[in-house]
């Protein structure tokens, strides 16, 4: 039996490093927001630009209703 997943991606910034405070502010609250609506957080990916990223995606994936 197969189950079926729906994917979302939000898209954040990405301010004083992949590792700065803003982008850590804004992962947490975009993760806490979407769980609460059943969204199971599964990756973030940051394409490196010129040496450094400027946005990041986040990943959510759920089941199919």
């Amino acid at each position: 039996m197969s189950q079926e997943f729906e994917y979302r991606f939000e898209r954040v910034k990405v301010n004083g490093g992949f590792f700065g405070t803003d982008f850590m502010e804004n992962y947490r609250e975009t993760v806490e927001k979407f769980a609460r609506d059943g969204w199971r957080f599964v990756q973030a990916f940051a394409p490196f630009t010129y040496g450094s990223a400027i946005n990041a995606d986040l990943i959510f994936e759920r089941r199919v209703r």
